[in-house]
C-alpha cells in the first residue's frame, strides 16, 4: 500500500512538471495531476475483484472424502460432508472399503467350486456396497450436492489414505465407529490412522 501512494505521488509530480514545462496554468496542472491519479486509482481497483474471484474459484474445487459403511455413525460423516461441499460449491467423495483381500491365491485345496464360491462372495460384498453408496449418492444429490462414489478391498484406513492421495482431496470425513462390535473397533482404529497419517484435515464425527 505504501510503494502504491509513492508510485501515485511520483505520476502526479512528473503530470505537474510537464504541464509546467508546456507553460500551463496552474488550474491545468491540477486537473492533469488528478486526471493521472484517477487512471493509477482505476487500474489499481481490480486487484481485490481478482483476489474475491481466486477466493470463489478455491471453493469452487472443495473436494471432501467421506467413508460410508451404512452405519448411524457414518451417515452423520456423510451429511457433516454434504453440509461442508454445499457452503463451498464442492464434491463429496463417497468412499466404502471392503475390509478384506478380494484376491483368492492358488493352492492345492482351492477347487474350482470353492474358487466360485469365494468369487461369487466377493461380487455380492461389491454388489452390497455399490446399492448402499448409491443411495447415499442419490439422496446427497437431491440436496444439490456434486457426488462421486468410488468401491476399495483392502485395510480401511490405508485404501482412505491412498484414495485421498490420488483424487486430491482437500478434506476426510469419517464417522468413529461402524456397525458390529468388530467394526466398531475397527473403525475406531481407522479414524484414528487416518488422522495420524492424513496429509490434510482430517474431520472425526462422533
Amino acid at each position: 500500500m505504501r510503494k502504491m501512494t509513492i508510485l501515485a505521488m511520483v505520476i502526479a509530480g512528473v503530470s505537474i512538471a510537464i504541464a509546467w514545462w508546456l507553460h500551463a496554468t496552474k488550474e491545468i496542472m491540477w486537473l492533469i495531476a488528478l486526471l493521472a491519479l484517477s487512471v493509477f486509482v482505476s487500474d489499481t481497483s481490480e486487484s481485490p475483484t481478482v483476489l474475491e474471484d481466486e477466493r470463489k474459484e478455491e471453493k469452487r474445487n472443495m473436494k471432501i472424502l467421506v467413508g460410508a459403511d451404512g452405519s448411524e455413525k457414518s451417515m452423520k460423516a456423510v451429511d457433516y460432508a454434504a453440509s461442508l461441499a454445499l457452503k463451498n460449491d464442492g464434491e463429496v467423495l463417497l468412499v466404502h472399503v471392503v475390509a478384506m483381500d478380494p484376491r483368492i491365491p492358488p493352492s492345492i485345496w482351492v477347487t474350482p467350486e470353492i474358487e466360485a464360491r469365494d468369487r461369487k462372495f466377493i461380487e455380492d460384498l461389491r454388489k452390497t456396497a455399490e446399492n448402499m453408496l448409491n443411495d447415499i449418492a442419490t439422496r446427497l444429490r437431491e440436496m444439490g450436492v456434486n457426488v462421486k462414489t468410488r468401491i476399495e478391498f483392502g485395510d480401511p484406513a490405508e485404501q482412505i489414505l491412498k484414495i485421498a492421495d490420488e483424487e486430491n482431496v482437500d478434506m476426510i470425513v469419517v464417522g468413529v465407529r461402524g456397525i458390529s462390535r468388530w467394526k466398531k473397533i475397527l473403525m475406531g482404529s481407522v479414524s484414528e490412522k487416518v488422522a495420524n497419517e492424513a496429509k490434510v484435515p482430517v474431520m472425526i464425527v462422533r
